[in-house]
């Protein structure tokens, strides 16, 4: 189990659906702002692409990450990450519109807010790493891998104009492992 603290230096963009006119940050049944967990895992998986030059669903890439199902093949994901609570909730709401460039003009309907988290916004990001006996020789590489990736800095988000924010760590990364074949060891990972 890697656990990061995570800060957004410029601030926590909209991350979730449109609400009519509104463009809103993540949050879950409890109406808080969330990190979601899968837009964390994209960025690892494509940034562990990149580290491997190679395509995001490549088997390199794809024997941790799992891949699409095939039929009724389901090839899982052997890391898994939770949704991160935001340390803060107090959100910023930003008024836009879209501008036609031909007339120079407000575009019909084009006015829209924008939700967003003041920078400096932090989360505890945890990501669940369950190797098979067969890639257990290969898990020490894959966490200095995704270490790296995480200190150097991470986009989060899968637009190429918009996304989530930028994500560097904060005060490092750790690590612990857990027997979970013994009761000792279940207890400390429930702990």
């Amino acid at each position: 189990k890697l656990t990061a603290r995570l800060t957004f230096p410029e601030g926590v963009s909209p991350g979730e659906k449109n609400n009519s006119n509104l463009q809103v940050v993540a949050r879950n049944g409890a109406e808080q702002a969330v990190l979601r967990g899968t837009a964390f895992a994209g960025a690892l998986r494509s940034g562990l692409a990149r580290l491997h030059q190679t395509d995001s669903d490549d088997a390199v890439v794809s024997q941790w990450f799992g891949s699409a199902a095939i039929d009724d093949e389901i090839d899982a994901s052997l890391i898994r990450v939770n949704d991160a609570l935001f340390d803060t909730q107090a959100t910023i709401e930003r008024r836009h519109n879209q501008i036609d460039r031909h007339r120079g003009a407000v575009v019909k309907g084009a006015l829209y807010a924008i939700e967003s988290l003041p920078p400096g916004t932090s989360a505890t990001v945890s990501i669940v790493l369950t190797p098979s006996e067969r890639l257990q020789g290969q898990a020490s590489q894959l966490i200095a891998d995704l270490s790296s990736l995480m200190c150097q800095g991470l986009l989060l988000g899968g637009h190429s104009n918009r996304g989530i924010g930028r994500v560097v760590v904060e005060d490092g990364i750790f690590l612990r492992q857990f027997e979970l074949d013994t009761i000792e060891g279940m207890a400390a990972w429930m702990d």
